[in-house]
């Protein structure tokens, strides 16, 4: 475990956030996986699909393979009890996208040579993804103390850097409801 965990003490990380984090990653990794696909139908026609048909099998093979991913992660890191689990999850979490996608495309399509394509390169473009996203040295993992403590650190020097905006918006805040009262015929009714 990372900077002194104990596996007695661990807590899996809530499956809710694991499947955030993977929505996430597959939304932005969308334009990738289109560039990729695209790529490889201009050099081989055989596999090329319309771009709508293949923005559609891409954009729903991403985001509906995430969900089982997620899943495939947290099951792998609950039963190695560890946040930073062995990378080989990375195998079948490429083969469930494979799958996914060519499924998406034989429904889409009804091409079986365009469903293996696209599988097999969303599950590539993926994998060289997730292993170029993998801490190379053991002091790059980070621990969830070190998260935490990095997150106040950013939330502190968010609170400095816009103190003064806030407090601005503040006064407005006041001066405008004050205004409104004195309307009314109300005194100011708070104190700064």
């Amino acid at each position: 475990m990372a900077d002194g965990e104990h596996r007695e003490e661990w807590s899996p990380i809530p499956l809710r956030y694991v499947i955030q984090g993977h929505v996430t990653t597959e939304t932005l990794l969308i334009p990738v996986y289109l560039l990729a696909c695209w790529l490889c139908g201009r050099i081989m026609p055989t596999i090329a699909l319309s771009f709508g048909v293949l923005s559609a099998s891409v954009i729903i093979a991403a985001l509906a393979s995430a969900i089982p991913n997620a899943c495939i992660l947290h099951a792998i890191s609950v039963h190695e009890r560890t946040d930073h689990p062995s990378p080989w999850y990375l195998v079948p979490q490429a083969l469930c996208l494979a799958l996914i996608a060519a499924v998406v495309v034989m429904v889409l399509t009804g091409g079986r040579i365009q469903a293996l394509a696209l599988g097999l390169i969303m599950a590539v473009v993926s994998l060289v993804v997730e292993l170029l996203m993998l801490p190379r040295s053991k002091d790059q993992v980070m621990s969830r103390a070190k998260v935490r403590e990095n997150m106040e650190r950013t939330r502190d020097m968010t609170h400095e850097v816009f103190a003064d905006e806030i407090a601005h918006l503040h006064d407005e805040q006041r001066r405008k409801l004050d205004e409104e009262n004195r309307a009314h015929g109300i005194d100011r009714i708070h104190r700064s």
